[in-house]
């Protein structure tokens, strides 16, 4: 198996004058993933390829009108490739498929600001070539501070997705990799357009911060295929949407001497696919509750040590429907699923671990870094899920995907 990345990009700028400059940036991007997988047993040859291609350019233009207002102006070109291959030596079967999807875009922004006020609005416009189809994608951000260090903030926009990941669960990558990357072509998949809000308040005084912050997004356009369910659901296409709403807390002191951060997210995470039933249920990244902490002191100027650790509640997963974990349907065996996402695995927990040391030379300075990961070595599920025993199909096995253990580390930087 063989995974390649490759990426470059320019950009050229220039200010007219005192109120008026131009940016131009070029880019493009191709990420390949290739794969040979031999059977010796059935003297079977399976490759595979999956390659995406990302080219695109953007001009944008910005007019200060005076001290507190600016406008931004600009277009945006992107196109995006992505081939698909498959080819079995034993029986024969080739299938290579190639999608390239345009899209121009015209942004407009107008930005507001003085000593209290930060105000940003705009909207996008993107026209897709191949569809024949416009979106408008409205985007705001708003903050406003007020004294003693408190502040108001408000942010929403719209944004679309024409590339997704679908779960290939006949056809994966040596058993490593099932993603393959495709593009939307507006009937099985859509394209995925997103909407969110978040509005929150904060207080920054004497380098302590404390941020609350409420916040909604929905999804719409995703497909079964492109979730990785191991459910009833697994091999039934579908177009639906997600919804997560939450609220986040983070509070954070620094010195010159340590900094300390805590920060706690509750959700709620739920998949909506109207031809389904249940239509409703939790989101396979359903996590209700997450803290995480954080602690850093400089012992010396050149030494330092941190530690800082993470709990939150365990994600969905789908039981077995218990003393009836199969059924047949012919010669095929299928696992017995009760209700999707209807259980969570364990809370995951972890701590982590780490000193530094610099050494500053005359014209260089060398910063090494010791950690463990997991100090206390803890097993973690990450992922539980049921499948068919491929070596006795009446049996069915239980997977549990286990996050690292104790694993420790040593890097090594040198700057000049």
């Amino acid at each position: 198996m063989k995974q390649e990345n490759i990426g470059f990009g320019g950009n050229w700028s220039a200010e007219w004058n005192s109120v008026l400059s131009t940016e131009l940036n070029l880019y493009y991007s191709q990420y390949n993933v290739y794969a040979i997988d031999y059977k010796l047993e059935t003297n079977q040859q399976l490759n595979q390829e999956n390659e995406v291609i990302d080219t695109g350019l953007k001009l944008k233009s910005t007019y200060i009108l005076n001290d507190h207002l600016k406008l931004l102006n600009g277009y945006q070109f992107t196109e995006v490739g992505i081939l698909n291959g498959t080819e079995v030596s034993k029986p024969e079967f080739s299938r290579t498929k190639k999608d390239v999807l345009l899209n121009h875009a015209i942004f407009n922004e107008v930005e507001y600001h003085d000593s209290s006020l930060f105000i940003r609005a705009g909207i996008r416009s993107n026209y897709f070539q191949k569809f024949e189809k416009f979106l408008v994608e409205p985007r705001l951000n708003v903050r406003y501070k007020w004294s003693n260090g408190f502040a108001m903030k408000l942010q929403g926009e719209f944004k679309n997705q024409s590339a997704t990941q679908i779960i290939d669960f006949q056809y994966d990558f040596l058993g490593v990799e099932n993603r393959r990357w495709t593009l939307a072509n507006e009937e099985s998949i859509p394209i995925s357009e997103s909407k969110q809000v978040s509005f929150g308040v904060s207080y920054n005084k004497n380098d302590f911060i404390i941020d609350i912050e409420g916040f909604y997004k929905v999804v719409d356009g995703i497909t079964v295929p492109n979730q990785g369910f191991y459910n009833n659901f697994q091999f039934i296409n579908a177009i639906g949407e997600y919804n997560v709403k939450g609220v986040e807390l983070l509070i954070n002191k620094s010195t010159n001497k340590y900094g300390a951060w805590l920060s706690y997210t509750y959700s709620i995470n739920n998949y909506k696919f109207r031809t389904l039933t249940p239509s409703v249920f939790p989101n396979n990244l359903d996590i209700r509750h997450s803290v995480s902490l954080a602690f850093n002191y400089d012992i010396f100027e050149s030494l330092g040590v941190s530690i800082g650790g993470i709990w939150r509640s365990g994600q969905p997963y789908t039981k077995t429907i218990e003393g009836n974990e199969m059924v047949q349907d012919g010669n095929n065996t299928y696992v017995n699923f009760d209700s999707p996402n209807s259980e969570n695995i364990n809370d995951f927990m972890r701590l982590d671990a780490s000193i530094n040391y610099n050494i500053n030379f005359k014209n260089s300075k060398l910063s090494a870094k010791f950690g463990v990961l997991n100090l206390f070595d803890r097993e973690n599920d990450i992922n539980k899920y049921y499948e068919v025993n491929p070596n006795d199909f009446n049996t069915i096995i239980e997977n549990n995907n286990k996050s690292l253990g104790f694993t420790p580390n040593l890097s090594l930087r040198i700057g000049f």
